[in-house]
Formats: structure tokens, C-alpha cells, sequence
């Protein structure tokens, strides 16, 4: 119930956990500036190494989020497959 707590909060406004069902909302990636994008990072960090830029739009799936340094990161799967960490302001909930 706490990751579900975590995911609500990293998410966002809209997102409703239901108690006992864990459900993945659709999300995406919003930056303010068309053509713009955040790095995909391997560790919920700035420092971490980039696994690929995510731009405007790309959907993705939160699985988990985390606390670092006063900020969440949530760890999301692409429409690809790919696994990795996006500080959560750059995450929005399609509603």
C-alpha cells in the first residue's frame, strides 16, 4: 500500500488507488518546451548515466517512486521496454 501511496504522489493529481488493486495509470512525459526532453537515467539521480532522451509525450508506465535529496524519482517503463528513472515533475497523468 505504500508503494501505491508513493505512486499516487509521484503521479500526481488523478490518480485514484483502488485498495487491493494495483493499477498502472497512463502517463507521459511533459517538459516545457516543445522538442525538449529529459534523460531516461539508469539511477534516480542526475549524476546517473543516461539511458535515452524521452521527449514531449512519450508515454510511459510508473512502476515505483523514491525519495532522493528532497525530490521523488519514479522509476517508469517506455512503450518500448525500457526501464529506468525520470524525476517525477517531468511525469503527467493522462486523465
Amino acid at each position: 500500500m505504500l508503494e501505491l501511496l508513493l505512486l499516487a504522489q509521484a503521479v500526481g493529481p488523478g490518480y485514484i488507488p483502488v485498495p487491493g488493486v494495483y493499477q498502472r495509470p497512463t502517463a507521459f512525459i511533459c517538459v516545457n518546451d516543445s522538442g525538449s526532453f529529459v534523460h531516461l537515467r539508469s539511477a534516480p539521480s542526475t549524476g546517473a548515466r543516461s539511458l535515452a532522451k524521452l521527449y514531449q509525450g512519450n508515454i510511459v508506465t510508473p512502476v515505483r517512486s523514491v525519495p532522493v535529496n528532497g525530490m521523488y524519482w519514479t522509476a517508469v517503463q517506455t512503450y518500448g521496454g525500457r526501464t529506468g528513472w525520470v524525476r517525477d515533475d517531468y511525469i503527467c497523468v493522462a486523465e
